[in-house]
């Protein structure tokens, strides 16, 4: 199952992470596997699970029996492939896991944005797949294709709960129909963004939605467009809707 939903307790307050977070600690937490096994392994499981996930540069040092050499060693863990990362755990060998400063206040956001992102996966499995090339037909003839041909567009219904972004430039409005995940661009250069989602200008600010419950929602690749090569997710509103943010500078 997701990772996630192992990690209940982190963030609730009856986990050794938490309770030291608390107490308003900065130094780093070295949590040890013999006295606490399960929070070390929901630890690493948040780590390898939300900081790739979320991109939160969320990342802990492990300390553990080398195989090789039975000498104590440590590493970075998501700097370990997945191979290795495995066998020291499947061979029992953890000794300690250690929380860098400040990191650990990033943990348990780190987990309810990927609740946020695994509750938007769920809502676009269950939704209604078309093709793009079906998708691109409803714009008018001199409107680039915004979407990859022979790829699949989903449509969706807002649960009320899911944050958007839409990044803007001095000539671009702050309201609009393309929006997208605020993680698909997150530590992106505003050159980036626009590379990525095919944008006519560079963004130079950014503002956020929050869809309300029954707004039609639809998703798909975006399109090679403005010289430029897209390849990111983007989000159509199908519905115009209020709420928007006052857009703030990169």
């Amino acid at each position: 199952g997701d990772p996630v939903d192992g990690l209940e307790t982190i963030g609730q307050g009856n986990d050794p992470l938490t309770k030291v977070i608390g107490q308003g600690a900065q130094a780093a937490i070295e949590l040890s596997y013999e006295h606490f096994p399960k929070a070390t392994e929901k630890t690493l499981d948040l780590i390898t699970k939300v900081g790739t996930q979320v991109g939160n540069g969320l990342d802990v040092t492990v300390k553990y029996i080398d195989d090789k050499t039975g000498n104590v060693a440590s590493a970075k863990w998501n700097k370990l492939g997945k191979a290795t990362q495995d066998q020291i755990r499947g061979g029992g060998r953890i000794l300690s896991v250690i929380v860098p400063a400040g990191t650990a206040g990033k943990i348990v956001k780190g987990i309810k944005e990927a609740k946020a992102l695994r509750k938007l996966d769920k809502l676009i499995a269950n939704g209604k797949n078309n093709s793009a090339d079906w998708a691109n037909s409803q714009f008018p003839e001199k409107y680039g294709p915004p979407y990859t041909p022979g790829t699949k567009v989903t449509d969706f219904v807002s649960d009320g709960k899911t944050k958007f972004v839409r990044v803007v430039s001095n000539k671009s409005p702050q309201k609009g129909q393309w929006i997208m995940r605020q993680s698909d661009i997150k530590g992106l250069t505003p050159q980036q963004i626009a590379d990525k989602f095919a944008l006519e200008n560079v963004p130079t600010g950014i503002t956020s939605i929050k869809p309300p419950k029954g707004v039609k929602i639809r998703t798909g690749k975006v399109n090679e467009n403005f010289d430029r090569p897209g390849g990111g997710t983007q989000f159509q509103l199908l519905d115009e809707i209020k709420g928007w943010s006052n857009v703030t500078p990169f």
